[in-house]
């Protein structure tokens, strides 16, 4: 390719072909645009609107040679998040997903356009077109990533209290949704409150991780035939309640050919869920339950077994993939039982000499069992 001419505009800006051309450098390759005008001021003002940005094709739209400055820097931001071990991978597509999508409402290529104002119109924008959940969750990732770039941005003030993600749906209240709820719906409720799936998994579920002859659903890390990974980075086995099981065998005759669960014939994409069931629940959860999310139906399961005596928290932590720091912090809600407070404090009489030192006259136990023991028997539910 020969030199173009020197300027005789300005820097960059050239006359070919009976009309003046753009020269500027991106991603370290020379660009060269028709900037479609033989007058010079007219040249030098479409040249200011085009410098440095990536070329994009006329008739596809597409970007030539090169990604937009704001997805190089969102795929360094997830990749230092990953190294630094901030990020787990779940965390990075979603942080890279909620950044595609700002770029796409907005209009926006280069991170250096993020400023507080168009943070707070994205807000406005996605709140009405997805959820008041997902608007938030989103904005706040998209202000985090921008404050990582070096930006002085602030998340916008939110027009709601945050969603409480701390809904527990009675037992009562389950079973009534379970009967209302049909098809592809009702198996999404199964898998929400009676195996604790998450919503990704409930999404890529495939029909071999049920294993209906033996009651369980093995959740595999990877998947052998997708390569998804779920969440905890590790594999996990929830119990199959015999009604999922007989629900399964009796709403879906092609189970065993299927490919996926749920619409075998969507495939994976560039969204973070193959198929969002979102919209499926909608209309149900407006009319039923308007609290109904996958969080709350997780949620719910969790907290009904970890307040159940006959669960042991380590069993609860192999099924939901939880650690059992974190589900003593977030699930267990004990009741509180005013009585039972009170007798704590009541003055009680003198214990008589044996039932303090024991019976004289009863065989040696021998010595108490270490506090580890202890321990270890609670946690197995002894």
């Amino acid at each position: 390719m020969a030199r173009p001419p020197k300027s005789k505009v300005a820097p960059g800006i050239y006359e070919k072909d009976h009309g003046f051309w753009l020269r500027y450098t991106y991603d370290a390759k020379q660009v060269r645009v028709r900037l479609g005008t033989n007058d010079p001021a007219e040249a030098i003002k479409r040249a200011d609107e085009l410098r440095g940005r990536p070329p994009v094709d006329k008739k596809t739209g597409r970007v030539i040679q090169g990604k937009p400055p704001i997805e190089r820097a969102v795929e360094k931001y997830s990749a230092g998040k990953l190294k630094s071990g901030d990020f787990g991978n779940l965390a990075s597509k979603n942080a890279c997903q909620a950044v595609r999508d700002f770029s796409k409402t907005m209009g926006i290529s280069d991170p250096q356009q993020i400023t507080s104002e168009n943070l707070s119109a994205y807000y406005q924008k996605t709140r009405k077109a997805k959820s008041e959940a997902t608007a938030q969750t989103y904005v706040s990732r998209v202000a985090t990533f921008a404050r990582g770039c070096g930006l002085r941005v602030s998340t916008p003030e939110f027009s709601s209290p945050t969603p409480s993600r701390d809904v527990v749906i009675s037992k009562e209240r389950v079973e009534e949704l379970l009967e209302l709820a049909t098809g592809d719906l009702k198996f999404v409720l199964y898998c929400g409150f009676r195996a604790g799936m998450r919503r990704g998994e409930i999404c890529m579920a495939r029909p071999s991780w049920f294993d209906l002859a033996r009651r369980v659903i093995r959740i595999p890390c990877p998947d052998p035939v997708t390569g998804w990974v779920p969440k905890s980075n590790r594999p996990r086995t929830i119990p199959l309640v015999s009604e999922f099981a007989e629900f399964i065998q009796a709403t879906f005759p092609d189970w065993n050919t299927r490919s996926f669960c749920l619409r075998p014939d969507k495939k994976v994409g560039q969204w973070i869920y193959r198929f969002d069931f979102r919209k499926l629940m909608a209309a149900f959860s407006a009319k039923h339950c308007p609290e109904l999310t996958a969080h709350v139906m997780r949620h719910t399961f969790t907290s009904h077994h970890a307040n159940n005596p006959r669960v042991s928290i380590a069993k609860l932590s192999q099924w939901t993939g939880d650690r059992i720091a974190t589900l003593e912090r977030h699930y267990i809600h004990l009741e509180s039982d005013a009585d039972e407070a009170a007798e704590s404090f009541k003055t009680k009489e003198k214990a008589p000499v044996d039932m303090v030192f024991g019976d004289p006259n009863a065989p040696d136990q021998g010595m108490p069992p270490p506090e580890s023991e202890l321990r270890k028997r609670r946690l197995e539910g002894e």
